[in-house]
């Protein structure tokens, strides 16, 4: 029978501690070296040192679009403000000029279009009529007729206060001012001086 001496079993032992030790330090490097690698990664997501900021004059600022005429679009929804309370029925102006009546894989999908519009008016609690209008847009100018609850008729003489578009403007900042002429059921008129802000729904169209 063999028999394995103290001296042998000395020596498995401590050749079986030694690899241990080394497979825990293999996979220890390897698991730190990974690590790192992962961190690495991670890094690349950071600000290069290089970026230009923000302020570059490589950049142009969005509201140099609101003086540049060629960037001028009238599509959106126009809140009067400074009516009197006998015109509180009037809620919104809207214009519309963009192309959505095709398929959203149309090369002619949001193309821009003869403006068009309609006056929001209030008929009761909960209900809103949308009453179609007469638009004329031209340089920088708008005039619409339409009609309205309670047998009135609006004319409305203005300008838009800005030259190119207005998504980058303050939500509460006038874009249109001007003389709103209102004709009553019974013949009788009166002018007022009215402004309007300017808001658009930019939810998905198709």
């Amino acid at each position: 029978m063999f028999r394995v001496s103290f001296w042998q079993k000395a020596a498995i032992f401590s050749t079986a501690l030694a690899l241990g030790v080394f497979w825990v330090e293999t996979f220890s490097f390897l698991r730190n070296d990974t690590v790192a690698l992962s961190s690495k990664r991670v890094v690349v997501g950071k600000k290069s040192e290089n970026a230009a900021p923000m302020d570059s004059e490589i950049f142009t600022p969005p509201q140099v679009d609101e003086n540049n005429p060629a960037e001028f679009d009238p599509e959106g929804d126009y809140f009067p403000v400074g009516l009197p309370k006998e015109l509180d029925d009037f809620d919104y102006l809207a214009i519309r000029n963009k192309n959505f009546d095709v398929a959203c894989g149309n090369p002619n999908f949001g193309s821009r279009v003869a403006p068009t519009g309609f006056v929001a008016v209030g008929e009761g609690k909960h209900e809103r009529a949308n009453i179609a209008t007469s638009l004329e847009i031209q340089d920088g100018r708008i005039s619409f007729d339409s009609a309205g609850s309670k047998g009135r008729r609006y004319h409305f003489e203005g300008r838009f206060l800005i030259e190119g578009n207005f998504y980058t403007l303050d939500p509460d900042r006038d874009v249109i001012r001007g003389t709103l002429t209102v004709t009553e059921a019974d013949g009788r008129k009166f002018e007022t001086h009215v402004s309007f802000n300017w808001s658009i729904d930019l939810k998905q169209r198709c």
